[in-house]
């Protein structure tokens, strides 16, 4: 079962209009004015009262017991970049990290470049690598109300997709 995103509940569907956006923003502890189109939104914070609502959502539609949420990654899928509409276009999926919650600490997100030294003092051992992937298609002359997405994520050895259309 999917919610929407009053009471601090997260969906993934259509947000419509600059005001939706700025409300998600504020919601979800973001700052509207701060963000760019075509860009991954990394700052946002999530509240308790929006952990504690997917947790429960975890445990009752997924059957996870207990659950920890460390970061979500938020996909609009209906709008161009899977982002928010903003004031010059649409973000990216917006990147939220856990505020301190219960015993749990922050849970910090710094942006970093595809090229900074991993860690920035010397060398590492690579202990895993997981992806994932959108993929957007429609059948060849289909009408552009065809248009699915495939997610894909790999974890190990598994490389899992689901196709979400609207």
């Amino acid at each position: 079962m999917h919610k929407g995103m009053l009471g601090g509940r997260v969906r993934i569907g259509r947000v419509i209009g600059a005001t939706a956006a700025t409300a998600m923003c504020t919601l979800l502890g973001m700052s509207a004015e701060a963000q760019t189109a075509n860009r991954v939104v990394g700052t946002c914070v999530l509240q308790p009262a929006t952990i504690s609502n997917l947790r429960a959502d975890l445990q009752e539609s997924a059957g996870i017991p207990n659950p920890r949420i460390d970061f979500v990654v938020i996909y609009t899928l209906a709008n161009p970049n899977d982002g928010q509409p903003i004031s010059g276009g649409f973000t990216g999926p917006v990147l939220c990290g856990r505020t301190a919650f219960g015993t749990l600490p922050l849970v910090a997100v710094a942006p970093v470049s595809q090229t900074d030294t991993i860690p920035a003092s010397g060398t590492i051992d690579l202990l895993g690598i997981e992806n994932a992937l959108i993929t957007q298609y429609k059948p060849t002359g289909g009408a552009a109300s065809d248009t699915e997405k495939r997610f894909c994520h790999t974890t190990g050895a598994n490389n899992d997709c689901f196709r979400i259309s609207d």
